[in-house]
């Protein structure tokens, strides 16, 4: 089934409105405000974490106000992207000023696994297709939206993780999808 753009950004508001719920449920009331100088400061905090009681193979938790890493486990340890590699895609696509050209979807560009229900011949504005993409973690959207760019999306998703100083991290394709069994389609720490 193809969603319209106007449900897509309703799934997007949502989720917007789902994350801001999840922050002042985390930060209450000391959440920053537009200010963050005039913010009132967080309280200590008030839990610890127990890194043998983490069971992820890593994790962090970091504090956006003070630049400050609270709590790291493996922060080091190169892992599988998965689905966050589309973030990365859409920086690509969107660095290229692309958002308003229009794809027409491809045989290949349905070949990534997972079916939203495009079909073949149907055109699609690029930024329709990331902002999909992006809110369902649609695979054939995203290699629609990547293809915009001909083949040289990868090489600029990488190009782009060196620029933001992420060293371990590279990307094989727009998606985040495996390779095969042994290879995934995008690592990073």
């Amino acid at each position: 089934m193809i969603f319209s753009s106007k449900s897509v950004m309703y799934t997007l508001a949502g989720a917007s409105l789902a994350c801001a719920g999840l922050l002042t449920a985390l930060y209450g009331m000391y959440a920053p405000l537009k200010d963050s100088k005039t913010a009132t400061p967080a309280p200590e905090a008030v839990i610890s974490l127990q890194p043998e009681l983490i069971t992820a193979k890593a994790a962090i938790v970091y504090d956006p106000v003070s630049g400050e890493v609270l709590f790291a486990k493996n922060a080091d340890l190169r892992l599988p992207l998965a689905s966050l590699t589309k973030l990365m895609s859409a920086d690509a696509v969107l660095s290229l000023n692309t958002e308003n050209a229009s794809v027409v979807i491809t045989t290949e560009n349905l070949r990534p696994s997972g079916d939203w229900g495009f079909k073949t011949g149907e055109e699609w504005r690029v930024s329709d297709l990331l902002k999909f993409g992006l809110a369902v973690s649609s695979n054939d959207a995203m290699a629609a939206a990547a293809n915009a760019l001909g083949g040289s999306v990868v090489d600029r998703m990488n190009r782009r993780a060196r620029e933001l100083g992420l060293e371990q991290t590279y990307f094989f394709n727009p998606t985040g999808l495996d390779l095969d069994i042994e290879t995934a389609g995008a690592y990073g720490s």
